[in-house]
């Protein structure tokens, strides 16, 4: 079997510096650290995990934490979860999966216990106190697809940007297809992704000659609330539209059925939009415009951030990253 006194002795250089390379140190040159890895790789190379462990005083474990299995996010979390598997797998460690039950979910529990080196909290899982008191852990932690609006020393937040994301889209119905009578369906106001993309709409909108009606509909109910509410909407006249901007994929899924029932025409008659870029939108009879949250890279930014974090002992030196989300354009507005 392969050793580092091996790679060290074909590179020619000394023992830390092919210990450094193999996990991806910045104090390393590029060119150096590349040829030392080759060298790794074609030699077969499986490093020591107990000495490295015990050396590094880590346990090589993350865990991570997803909202209730029965919240209707699927495509949206897996792409986050293979962004940050991409790191997991290149400083070989494990992930500890768990779904969030409450304030003494398995999560916590082993955060708490400090049976792994960092976690990352996917969503808006746990509420500014609790967070703080997760911080006062002293372990390295990962928020993402949440804006934390506080300073905490272990917490750093990678999410994107849903207020520009929803102007995007009211935007490109406004100034592209002229409509001026705009059905804003939310998430649920218990979710900071869904005040964000309110935001991000009545921001765009303001000072425009739009006349516009925001609901609430609920995330984990998927395409039934945004059924429901269009369904009610037109049978009882409460607001003539002629654009249904959606704050996800599923709603202005649940969305289009009811107007297909209702005999009004997609685009013709009102232009839907979506959120999330979930790969059934490009499949329906009428393909949904949407917006890319870029969930892969925000996945592949918390990934790096933590296991660099964990291995070098070095914080970030960003606090906040915030990711950049990109029109989807497809047949349901109205573009061809």
């Amino acid at each position: 079997m392969a050793t580092l006194r091996d790679i060290a002795k074909l590179a020619g250089v000394d023992v830390s510096t092919v210990s450094r390379a193999l996990n991806n140190s910045q104090r390393v040159r590029t060119e150096l650290k590349e040829k030392i890895q080759k060298i790794a790789k074609k030699m077969n190379y499986v490093p020591n995990a107990s000495a490295y462990s015990l050396k590094k005083r880590i346990n090589r474990l993350i865990a991570l934490v997803l909202p209730s299995i029965k919240f209707s996010g699927g495509e949206f979390y897996q792409e986050i979860l293979r962004g940050i598997n991409e790191f997991v797998e290149e400083y070989q460690f494990a992930i500890l999966l768990s779904n969030y039950s409450g304030r003494n979910s398995a999560f916590v529990r082993v955060v708490r216990e400090n049976r792994v080196d960092g976690g990352i909290i996917i969503g808006d899982i746990f509420n500014n106190n609790e967070l703080k008191e997760l911080d006062a852990l002293n372990l390295p932690l990962i928020v993402v697809n949440q804006r934390v609006d506080f300073k905490l020393k272990n917490i750093i937040d990678v999410y994107s940007d849903n207020i520009m994301g929803a102007g995007i889209l009211a935007e490109h119905l406004i100034k592209v297809h002229e409509r001026k009578k705009i059905l804003f369906i939310g998430g649920g106001e218990d979710y900071q992704t869904s005040q964000d993309r309110v935001k991000g709409f009545t921001k765009t909108i303001t000072g425009k000659n739009i006349q516009y009606e925001i609901t609430n509909g609920q995330f984990e109910q998927g395409p039934s609330s945004g059924y429901s509410i269009v369904k009610d909407m037109i049978k009882q006249k409460k607001f003539i539209f002629d654009a249904i901007l959606a704050a996800s994929d599923t709603l202005a899924i649940g969305a289009m059925r009811a107007c297909f029932e209702e005999r009004i025409r997609v685009p013709e008659d009102v232009s839907i939009v979506g959120y999330d870029n979930i790969q059934a939108t490009n499949y329906f009879r009428v393909p949904i415009t949407s917006v890319d949250p870029s969930a892969l890279h925000m996945g592949q930014k918390a990934g790096e951030f933590l296991l660099k974090w964990v291995t070098e002992k070095t914080e970030p030196r960003e606090r906040n990253l915030k990711v950049t989300p990109h029109l989807i354009i497809r047949k349901s507005c109205g573009c061809s």
